[in-house]
Formats: C-alpha cells, sequence, structure tokens
C-alpha cells in the first residue's frame, strides 16, 4: 500500500533548492562562472522564501503544523531512532528541523550575498567585507545543514528502507496507509507565480557583472589617471 506524500510543488522544489544551493556553492570560487553564482544565490534565496510561505497555507506535510520540531519529539525519535515508536510520514524531527535550518540559512545566505554585491559596486552604503564574511559563515553553515540531511537520509535507508523515503522525492509516494496530501487551486497557482518569480530573478541576476571585474575596471581607471598626471607633471618639467 502506498499512500501520496510529496506534491508536484514540493518535488521540484527539492530538486531546484537542492541543485541550486550546491552548484552555487561549488561556483562561488570561481571568477570565470560568478554570473551562475549570481543567478542560483538569487535563485535559492527566493525558492525558499516562498516555500516558507507555502509552509503557512500549503497543502499537509508541506504545511509547518506538520514540522514535528518539539524537544520531546526530537528526543524520542533520536532514542528509538532504530526500533521507531512513533511514524512520521512526512518530515520526522530530525529533517524537519533541518529543513527549517536550510530555509533560514538560504535567506541569509542569498541576502548577504546580495547586499555584499550592491555594496562594492557603490549601490548601497555598506561595509561590504562585513557583509562578505557573514555570507560565507552562513553559505558554510547551511552546507552543514545539508550534510546532516543527507546522513539523516542515509540512517532513515539504513533502519527504514521499507518507507521508500528516498523514492518517496521522485514518485511522491511512500510506502504505507496514511491521509494523502491534497493540493487544490490556490496551491498550484501560488507554486506556479514562485517558479516563475524565482526564474525572472535568476535572470536579472545573471545579469550582474562579475565584483572582480568591477574592481579590475577602477584599478585600471585609477592607474590610467595617476600615469596621465604624470605625464603632464613630466611635461611642465
Amino acid at each position: 500500500m502506498k499512500t501520496f506524500i510529496w506534491s508536484l510543488p514540493i518535488r521540484i522544489f527539492h530538486w531546484l533548492f537542492a541543485f541550486g544551493f550546491a552548484t552555487a556553492y561549488i561556483l562561488g570560487e570561481n571568477e570565470i562562472s560568478m554570473n551562475f553564482h549570481y543567478a542560483l544565490g538569487v535563485a535559492v534565496g527566493l525558492l525558499a522564501f516562498f516555500r516558507i510561505l507555502f509552509g503557512f497555507f500549503g497543502p499537509k506535510y508541506a504545511h509547518f503544523s506538520d514540522f514535528p520540531v518539539s524537544i520531546p519529539k526530537i528526543m524520542d525519535y533520536l532514542i528509538n531512532l532504530k526500533t521507531r515508536v512513533t511514524r512520521y510520514y512526512g518530515h520526522n524531527p530530525l529533517a524537519a528541523l533541518a529543513m527549517i535550518g536550510m530555509l533560514i540559512f538560504a535567506i541569509l545566505t542569498s541576502f548577504s550575498g546580495l547586499v555584499m554585491y550592491l555594496s562594492e559596486i557603490g549601490y548601497v552604503a555598506f561595509d561590504s567585507d562585513v557583509f562578505e564574511d557573514f555570507h560565507e559563515v552562513s553559505a558554510n553553515i547551511f552546507l552543514i545543514l545539508v550534510i546532516a540531511h543527507l546522513l539523516g537520509l542515509l540512517l532513515d535507508f539504513v533502519f527504514h528502507n521499507s518507507d521508500g523515503t528516498l523514492l518517496s522525492m521522485i514518485s511522491g509516494y511512500k510506502n504505507g496507509k496514511t491521509e494523502e496530501t491534497k493540493l487544490n487551486k490556490s496551491h498550484s497557482v501560488f507554486a506556479l507565480f514562485a517558479l516563475l518569480l524565482a526564474a525572472y530573478g535568476s535572470f536579472l541576476a545573471y545579469q550582474f557583472a562579475p565584483i572582480d571585474d568591477e574592481k579590475g575596471d577602477k584599478t585600471e581607471q585609477h592607474d590610467k589617471k595617476h600615469s596621465d598626471d604624470h605625464d603632464d607633471d613630466d611635461d611642465d618639467d
């Protein structure tokens, strides 16, 4: 017996979110691919923002009310990890905690990166070094949460493989009989709007000129001006 747990919008979000963060993190140190880093960073931030909104009015299992993140439930899950006294068809307590953390740090990482960029090009008057440090720290915390999430999936595969958790994020179905998730029209419209806006934001971010190029242009202009001033002094002599 199988039950439909993860709706199509949630599955699309999951894979775009995972791909976006992993690729943006890898490309963050490569100057040649910075435009892709900007585009994916903005996309991940927007996806996280809309996923948080979806968590307040979305369907069962996507709704935050279904996230068992209380301390007693977390402790009970850890103590009975192998034997599993309580079965969670949606997010288990650790997965829910990791998911909330990833959403928060996705927004913090994306926002700090955007402010850092705007500061570097002089669009806003903030200390870009502060936001650069914050961006790096939040991205690394995000990575730690992702690794913790993957380890949780591994434990679930080892102890509760019969649930079919891994395949459920592709098919939407988990093994077992419980209440199915149901999408209404407003859920579908919102999900489509969110995906389109995330794609548009990503497109706009791709147009950003790389920061290093901006710095290089400013340095080149400064050196040229200095050289011209020096030539003028020689002519005066």
